[in-house]
């Protein structure tokens, strides 16, 4: 038994739930897909690159008119379109296609939660009911996001809306938000992570919705959402600092834009 096993056999059941399932795709390289931006595409590079594990990672775009745009003449020559034969590709395995998605040998998993679940497990990462519960309540803020940054959702209808929306975000929605994972944090018997002491599929989730937050509130010359937040703030540094993602941190992947730059008033 090599030391790192029997290091894992000390860790909570949810890491070695995840280790045999790892063990079941050696040899098998994944596939995912979504947007070429950090989005909701930005935890699922992470959680690969923290696990060291290689994977294809299909990045989608339209060079025209931004990433989100479906119309074939408006695909630039270097473009991979998702609307079409990839879109298609992705429908005969799963009728529930969307990005992102993971291709798995014969699997198929859409939707983002489900995705992040399945790859954390293939991974070793997945913490079970209690991290399902954790990235649903992260995808609250997400949701809140993405009512900001575009107009689709007729939260944020113009310009001026976004600006003055983009503040309320920073002082009062994101601290809401907030509170409930420093509480975590506070309650966890001195763990560097939600779930213990490595990252669960929803540090991934959490990390970058802190990371885009930050950037919003620098964008908007707002405080640093974390400054009212010291748990939360040690745990944003420590997830930065892990050494298996500085390979992603320093890589094209972290430098994406955060929303696609043709139809979002934040990116």
């Amino acid at each position: 038994r090599t030391s790192k096993i029997a290091a894992v056999e000390r860790q909570p059941e949810r890491q070695r739930i995840g280790i045999c399932a790892a063990r079941s795709v050696m040899g098998t390289k994944m596939e995912i897909g979504y947007w070429k931006i950090r989005g909701l595409g930005a935890p699922l590079r992470m959680m690969f690159q923290y696990a060291e594990t290689p994977v294809t990672d299909v990045q989608y775009e339209d060079e025209v008119c931004g990433s989100f745009s479906g119309a074939p003449e408006h695909h630039g020559p270097q473009a991979t379109p998702w609307f079409g034969a990839a879109k298609e590709r992705v429908v005969a395995l799963n009728p529930m296609a969307n990005l992102p998605y993971v291709i798995d040998g014969d699997t198929c998993i859409c939707q983002s939660i489900s995705v992040y679940a399945y790859v954390a497990e293939k991974l070793g990462l997945y913490g079970g009911i209690r991290d399902l519960e954790l990235l649903t309540e992260i995808q609250d803020l997400r949701n809140a996001h993405i009512g900001l940054a575009y107009s689709f959702g007729r939260v944020t209808r113009t310009r001026e809306e976004y600006e003055t929306n983009a503040v309320a975000q920073c002082a009062e929605t994101v601290p809401a938000a907030y509170k409930k994972f420093e509480t975590k944090l506070e309650r966890n018997n001195g763990a560097k992570y939600l779930l213990g002491d490595t990252p669960c599929a929803a540090d991934f989730h959490v990390w970058e919705m802190l990371d885009q937050h930050e950037l919003l509130a620098k964008k908007h010359d707002q405080p640093s959402p974390l400054a009212a937040f010291p748990k939360l703030t040690a745990y944003y540094d420590a997830f930065r600092a892990e050494p298996n993602l500085k390979a992603y941190f320093d890589s094209p992947d972290y430098a994406l834009p955060v929303n696609d730059k043709a139809l979002a008033y934040f990116h």
